[in-house]
């Protein structure tokens, strides 16, 4: 009996030192929540959560993507090769610094103009047409003029890949070398230097075919090999620019005009 009255005193003293909720006015109305806009609240809230969360996800696999590109681009990583992280910056960030200025404009053109694509149009374009004219001279139509021209058309695309060659050349020693667009630009170079050594060939052996009308096997034959090879590099100097943004600006780097 002496400890259940102990028992009684302490709640007593215990409800004496809790401060007291008041009741609630019987004739006061109580605010009652809609179930439709609580469960509207909870989606929203979800919603919001899960938007947060995707962020924050997609931020952390920026960070450790750079993360993982920049221990691949130091000297000694897994794909080091002396390559570093400025050439990875480089690298991403296109070719917005590229602005050549001084002397460099008169062999690589200014910027967001580059002197050497409209080169390579005239040469490509020479070379496809002795190769199309090939192809119909040796097919027998219009066998001496086709012969003729053949040949005209390789000297001119020779003559013109020169300073296609000369500007492309300066281009790639601008590449920070060992990055992925080097990798690609120097492929796209040893392409296009094997069609035009082989459209040279081919305007050897089809010399005599100018002189006495009509087309070579072998300036034939040297000439769709040229073509063949021709397609590859241009095809991946395509890369070169819209793959890996060589020689290209934004409107908002080099500012109104």
């Amino acid at each position: 009996m002496g400890d259940h009255a102990q028992d009684v005193d302490d709640v007593g003293q215990l409800r004496g030192r809790c401060p007291r909720v008041p009741a609630a006015d019987p004739g006061q109305r109580q605010p009652v929540i809609d179930p439709e806009v609580f469960q509207a609240g909870e989606r929203g809230l979800e919603v919001r959560v899960r938007d947060e969360a995707l962020a924050l996800r997609g931020s952390s696999m920026l960070a450790r993507d750079t993360l993982l590109e920049g221990k691949n681009l130091m000297p000694g990583g897994a794909k080091g090769g002396g390559v570093s992280m400025r050439s990875g910056n480089a690298e991403r960030r296109g070719s917005a610094t590229d602005q050549p200025r001084g002397w460099q404009v008169a062999l690589r053109g200014l910027p967001g103009h580059p002197l050497h694509p409209p080169l390579t149009d005239a040469t490509i374009g020479m070379f496809v047409l002795s190769a199309g004219l090939a192809v119909i001279g040796y097919a027998g139509a219009i066998k001496e003029p086709a012969g003729k021209a053949m040949w005209l058309a390789l000297i001119g695309g020779l003559i013109v890949a020169v300073p296609a060659a000369t500007t492309g050349l300066v281009d790639w020693l601008f590449i920070q070398w060992g990055t992925p667009r080097w990798k690609t630009a120097t492929a796209h170079m040893t392409a296009m230097v094997t069609a035009v050594a082989l459209f040279a060939l081919a305007a050897w052996q089809q010399h005599s075919g100018y002189l006495h009308g009509g087309v070579t096997t072998a300036g034939f034959v040297l000439s769709l090999a040229g073509l063949a090879v021709l397609t590859v590099g241009g095809w991946l100097g395509g890369s070169v620019v819209f793959v890996h943004g060589t020689r290209v600006i934004r409107a908002d780097d080099v500012g109104p005009r």
